[in-house]
């Protein structure tokens, strides 16, 4: 197993390292103020002032920042990918899943992304430590400068192993997020990676469990003692979470998220559905909000 690491610039990212240098920060900033409608005239002003991977990987990410700001707030600072973003749950409902935790001192988040749920973790008031772990370096490296967006006193340190290598001793929650598909598909419904299996035994280690699925997992697939918690947006659902026996509070709840309103059922297998507003988490302030791009800030 590799050794902890508490800085972005220390994870093997090409691409982390060329967005985070200064003069692609220059174009990000540059496209930021002056972006126009034609992409052919904006990447032919741009060669004249930058070399052509900076000018090449500052749209990209300029691109994938302006589709992003529906999801996250600070997605105007944030580092992404594409696939990272599209990929994440947004900041509402990633606050929102991370009010489980609360009281909880030292939290891994497994499979990490570009770390959406790590941000929110982060937030949360009394986390001392935070443990990022994805296989993917650049998302790795993303996640840790992402966090620097974050106000927090947490110790956040990454870990560019597999999930199933991962230390977990001292820890009081894990929230994992398997994959579901590879770079080239959706794996079979139902199957992700590590797989289910291994991800509910992780009850077993960690007391707190969080493990994010697809919504349509088969109700006969929750173990008892275990929640199923569904979430939409509208009448669409979205995303799955199951919650282990000591962070559940009903054996089926189902919630659609919609702006700041969420649908609750009650505890029962006919989900009857009511709604009640949604308590905000606690705001979380910014600290770089105002940089064009984060630069590698190592976490203490």
């Amino acid at each position: 197993m590799s050794d902890p690491i508490i800085s972005p610039e220390a994870i093997p990212s090409s691409l982390v390292a060329l967005l985070t240098r200064a003069d692609t920060r220059a174009a990000l900033a540059d496209l930021a103020s002056s972006a126009t409608a034609d992409p052919v005239a904006t990447t032919t002003r741009l060669r004249k002032r930058y070399p052509a991977e900076v000018v090449a990987a500052a749209m990209t990410l300029h691109d994938v920042r302006t589709r992003a700001s529906a999801k996250f707030p600070q997605a105007s600072a944030m580092l992404l990918t594409r696939a990272g973003y599209e990929q994440a749950s947004s900041a509402a409902v990633a606050e929102w899943r991370a009010q489980r935790f609360a009281g909880c001192r030292a939290i891994a988040d497994l499979c990490c992304g570009i770390g959406g749920d790590l941000m929110a973790l982060a937030a949360l008031r009394h986390v001392d430590r935070l443990i990022a772990v994805d296989l993917n370096p650049d998302h790795l490296a993303m996640a840790l400068a992402n966090t620097t967006l974050v106000d927090t006193d947490a110790t956040v340190v990454g870990m560019a192993i597999d999930v199933r290598a991962a230390d977990l001793d001292g820890l009081d929650g894990v929230f994992i997020d398997p994959a579901r598909r590879d770079s080239d598909s959706r794996f079979a419904h139902g199957a992700t990676e590590p797989p289910l299996a291994w991800c509910l035994g992780l009850a077993g280690r960690v007391p707190k469990v969080g493990i994010k699925l697809a919504p349509g997992i088969d109700h006969d697939a929750v173990p008892d003692g275990w929640e199923l918690e569904t979430i939409a947006r509208g009448t669409e659902l979205k995303e799955g979470v199951m919650w282990s026996p000591v962070l559940a509070t009903a054996p089926r709840r189902a919630k659609a998220a919609v702006s700041r309103r969420v649908c609750q059922s009650a505890p029962s297998t006919k989900m009857a559905m009511r709604v009640r507003p949604i308590v905000p988490p606690p705001t979380r302030r910014c600290r770089k909000s105002d940089r064009a791009a984060p630069e590698p800030a190592t976490r203490r």
